[in-house]
This record gives structure tokens, sequence and C-alpha cells, in this order.
């Protein structure tokens, strides 16, 4: 896993990639899900029908390619009666790949989405927090459940995706 030490824009992006390749190739070790993770293409495939469980969260093709990559991809996803997410980022090729991806029938979604990141090297650690607050380790079936209750959230996300992420994340170890 990349190890981040460049806190620049470029250094929190590719540390941010990083940790969703990582996350998704350790979610699908259970063998009821597939994964591909090939130098072009990172595919996770967990047959919950939700479109951000199922996803391709790295793509890097070359330009002459890049067309059968995708058609390859949905029509594997079409097969398996799934919807799916591409995860596009500043690293992703070739640069006109969300152009790409409209023109092959993918709807594109908001630019960006929430995400928060912070040099730790730099955290300041005499901010106040709620008592209340704590930091732990996911160690038994109930923390999972409480990870998951905060990570999906119900004004975005049916009851039926949380229970799956949950599954997902089970069966990761």
């Amino acid at each position: 896993m990349y190890r981040a030490t460049d806190v620049s824009p470029k250094g929190i992006a590719m540390a941010s990639q990083s940790s969703l390749e990582a996350q998704w190739i350790s979610r699908t070790k259970n063998t009821r899900y597939e994964l591909i993770d090939l130098p072009e293409i990172l595919r996770a495939f967990t047959g919950a029908p939700f479109q951000s469980l199922n996803c391709v969260p790295r793509a890097r093709f070359n330009k002459s390619e890049a067309d059968a990559w995708i058609e390859e991809t949905h029509n594997y996803f079409g097969s398996k009666g799934v919807p799916m997410i591409w995860w596009i980022s500043p690293f992703s090729n070739p640069s006109d790949l969300g152009e790409r991806l409209v023109a092959h029938g993918a709807e594109r979604l908001p630019e960006e989405l929430p995400a928060m990141a912070m040099d730790l090297q730099h955290l300041n650690d005499k901010v106040s927090t709620p008592t209340e607050l704590t930091i732990e380790q996911v160690t038994d079936d109930e923390g999972l459940r409480r990870f998951v209750s905060a990570f999906v959230s119900d004004t975005v996300s049916p009851e039926n995706m949380r229970e799956a992420f949950y599954h997902i994340n089970a069966d990761a170890g």
C-alpha cells in the first residue's frame, strides 16, 4: 500500500486512491466475490444490487484500448445483473475516460463527493473533542455494525444497502 508522506493535494489524492484500491482488494477476499486486479483495471463484484458495491476503483487504460475495456466491463456487470460505478481519479487513464464512459452509456455523478483528509503529522492534539468521542479499531461484530451504521448514511442509502455493506466487510474478516 502507498505510504503517504506527501501532503500536497496530489499526494493526498494518491493516498486516497491507494486507500480506495486497498479497501476493495481487502473486501473481496471472500470467494463469493470476484476481483480482477490487473495493471489496467481493478474491478470488484459483490453481487449486491447497489452500484457503489460493484465497481471499478482503478482504470488505467491505453487510449487505443480504453473503449474495449469499457465495453467488456459494462458487459461483465450487465451479465451479472447488477449496477456498477466507475471511480474516476486524477490517476485514471486516458484523460478523457469520463467522456468515454458517458459515450458508452454511463451517467455522470456529481464531480465532487464529500471527503476529508489531513496531515496527521501536524494534528493539533490540543483541539478539544467531545468527551463521548472514541476512536477504536473494529475487532468484533458489534464494532463492525457501529462502523457500518456511521459509514452508510440512513438519509442516502436504503437499509438493505447497509446490510449488504456489513456482510461484505464481515466476510473480509
